[in-house]
């Protein structure tokens, strides 16, 4: 059994990254424990939407999620950057999730978005999204060990994942509108 058995069923799916094996027929480790969890592989780099049914009306929560790339995770300012830089490619997503630096942080953001209300007229509504680092359970300054982080001279990590929380409720104010809430747990 893996270790990790216990998160079968409970992961919506697997990034791929740079740390990993490829096996002789040509599948990797992350598309093997995928299966393994019961989730779904997402390559490198993925554009995830969740449906979430409602009695009114369906509404689409966008997560766009991607390893990440080295050249990171020495500044905090950096680590949120490359979140950004992503954000700059998919801008209207929901959250932003990358790995790569070990951190795990979720900073709140707010873009002004054209909508339309139910008469038809277009109005600016406020978005909120996220700028997340997905945090790791790696350990790096351990006494008598080397890592990569110490060779590098990265900052520890705080270990953990990340967490997120999202509600819906409705705007009346200007028609009637599906506000997305979000908050991280970090």
């Amino acid at each position: 059994a893996l270790p990790i058995s216990f998160m079968k069923g409970n992961v919506l799916g697997l990034v791929d990254g740079n740390h990993g094996w490829v096996f002789e027929d040509g599948s990797t480790g992350t598309e093997d424990l995928a299966d393994r969890l019961g989730a779904e592989y997402l390559g490198w780099l993925c554009h995830y939407t969740l449906r979430i049914a409602t009695p009114r009306k369906d509404i689409f929560f966008h997560i766009i999620a991607c390893h990440g790339k080295s050249g990171g995770g020495k500044t905090a300012g950096l680590t949120v950057n490359q979140v950004d830089d992503l954000r700059n490619i998919f801008p209207i997503a929901d959250s932003y999730v990358l790995g790569h630096d070990h951190q795990r942080m979720a900073r709140p953001i707010a873009v002004l978005m054209p909508t339309r209300n139910n008469g038809g007229e277009v109005i600016i509504k406020q978005k909120r999204q996220f700028l997340c680092r997905s945090g790791s359970f790696k350990k790096a300054y351990v006494p008598g060990n080397s890592s990569y982080e110490v060779g590098s001279l990265l900052r520890p990590a705080d270990l953990g994942a990340l967490q997120m929380e999202i509600e819906f409720s409705r705007d009346k104010s200007e028609g009637d509108m599906t506000v997305i809430e979000m908050r991280a747990i970090v």
